[in-house]
């Protein structure tokens, strides 16, 4: 296993899978992942995220949980 607490890792779409991205999370690092538009529902989550508007009170349809339940994001 490989130490990457504090580092950012960047992986392609595999990186994606909750379980790989989880697991990149639990080793206390952060991750840039490219994401593919067979993803649906990750996919619709991020394109409304980048059409938000940061100056709205808050994101849209709880944007800020969606990110959470599919990463388990703190």
């Amino acid at each position: 296993m490989l130490d990457i607490e504090g580092d950012t890792v960047a992986i392609d779409a595999i990186g994606c899978q909750t379980n790989i991205a989880g697991k990149i999370r639990e080793a206390g690092a952060d991750c840039v992942l490219s994401l593919k538009d067979n993803r649906l529902t990750l996919h619709g989550v991020v394109a409304e995220y980048f059409d938000w508007n940061p100056g709205e009170a808050t994101m849209p349809n709880g944007l800020a949980g969606a990110f959470n339940d599919l990463f388990s994001l703190d």
